[in-house]
């Protein structure tokens, strides 16, 4: 306990950024637009704040969410906590054997647990991305999964500096919108699902731009429907979902 106390004083000297706290059991290292809850794990905690502090200014700026500048601000900063162990993660969250990190939107909250970069580098920017586009664009409009789950993994792949697979072949765009690939186990099937989806959002803010996609989320935050959304954002290019595949479609055969 001594030793751990020691470290979370060194960090109130050589983190300046970041203040160290205390709720219930948990130790807590509070940034700007996050508060790290940890149990004897002060190192690693203040290395999520950092990574994390670092990732929203990148999201935010690629999606063009300039409005968030101040959403996760002193009482809303976003609560991230952090498991030592898989169990404790799992047996607190939920969540199945292969995650190691699981966002709560509707709470703005995400769990973590392991060191790997793994978690650093890919699941956190990606769950993070979740709880950003969902702040932005709120719950009440017709969002389907593969937009959501685009614009994380585009994001993963933007802060990670990786490229996207070229795919060979994917699925009708309708089938995408009605699909909920958290009930499918055929794991080829998913990984097209997350691949397809994440080209169209590339596709969508490299060809068509940033601004023109912030307007886009802008219109589904207000209610309109994918196919009113895209009429209204981009009526003369990809006005609805079938000019949409059509337009992405030739547009990704000529990525090959």
């Amino acid at each position: 306990m001594l030793k751990i106390t020691k470290i979370m004083f060194l960090l109130s000297f050589l983190l300046p950024a970041i203040a160290v706290g205390k709720s219930d059991d948990w130790d807590e290292l509070k940034g700007k637009h996050f508060i790290v809850s940890h149990r004897q794990n002060a190192v690693f905690a203040a290395e999520i704040l950092r990574s994390a502090e670092i990732y929203y200014d990148s999201i935010v700026k690629q999606l063009g969410f300039k409005r968030l500048d101040g959403f996760w601000l002193w009482e809303r900063r976003v609560r991230i906590r952090t498991f030592r162990s898989h169990s404790d993660f799992s047996k607190a969250t939920g969540a199945p054997d292969w995650a190691v990190a699981k966002a709560n939107l509707r709470t703005r909250t995400l769990d973590v647990c392991g060191h790997g970069s793994g978690l650093l580098k890919r699941r956190l920017p990606h769950e993070m991305a979740h709880l950003i586009f969902r702040e932005y664009i709120g719950f009440e409009g017709q969002v389907p999964l593969w937009l959501d789950e685009g614009v994380a993994q585009w994001c993963e792949a933007t802060v990670t500096r990786e490229s996207l697979p070229v795919l060979q072949k994917w699925i009708p765009l309708k089938s995408l919108t009605n699909m909920d690939v958290r009930t499918i186990d055929d794991t080829r099937m998913v990984h097209l699902f997350y691949s397809q989806s994440a080209s169209l959002v590339q596709y969508l803010i490299e060809q068509h731009g940033r601004p023109a996609f912030t307007k886009f989320c802008r219109q589904l935050r207000g209610g309109k429907s994918l196919d009113g959304a895209l009429r209204f954002t981009y009526s003369r290019s990809v006005p609805n979902m079938l000019a949409l595949e059509r337009q992405w479609s030739i547009w990704q055969a000529g990525t090959k």
